[in-house]
């Protein structure tokens, strides 16, 4: 009986993971498809014991010298207190290019020309930006004071 109990909490597990993947994609072209700069959506309810939450921040588009890119932000929390964080760009056809995973506080809050800008964590953090000018950054440092997260650009299997 324990056999059965742990093979099916593995199904419903595996389950639970492809389709919160398909619906975290379907979520994300739904919001594309809106088109509304600076916006934010959030899907689901978390709490401690259960459930998850997507949230999800269209800043819009950012331009290179020869190309037009699409900027989203992502915080999906579920369980005790766990999330994770993204920055999502996509092409002028809404196809996903890749993705910075980055710490929650480093998710940049507007677009300006062919920049991203950061918030700054404290008096000691400079303002930090990501220049897009010449496409999309390979990696980015994010500064405060003498220390720093380096985010690093990636694509997901499709």
């Amino acid at each position: 009986m324990a056999h059965k109990t742990f093979l099916f909490s593995i199904i419903f597990l595996f389950h639970l993971l492809s389709f919160s993947q398909t619906n975290e994609d379907s979520l994300r072209s739904l919001v594309l498809h809106k088109n509304i700069p600076d916006s934010t959506f959030t899907y689901g309810k978390w709490n401690v014991k259960n459930g998850q939450q997507l949230t999800l921040n269209y800043l819009g588009e950012i331009k290179s010298e020869t190309q037009v890119f699409k900027v989203m932000t992502s915080f999906l929390i579920w369980g005790a207190k766990r999330g994770t964080s993204r920055i999502i760009i996509f092409n002028q056809k809404n196809e996903y290019l890749g993705d910075y995973y980055v710490y929650f506080d480093d998710l940049p809050y507007k677009i300006i020309g062919h920049e991203l800008y950061f918030f700054e964590h404290s008096k000691n953090c400079k303002k930090n930006t990501i220049s897009f000018n010449a496409g999309v950054p390979l990696g980015f440092l994010i500064k405060c004071g003498n220390k720093g997260d380096f985010y690093e650009f990636g694509a997901e299997p499709k």
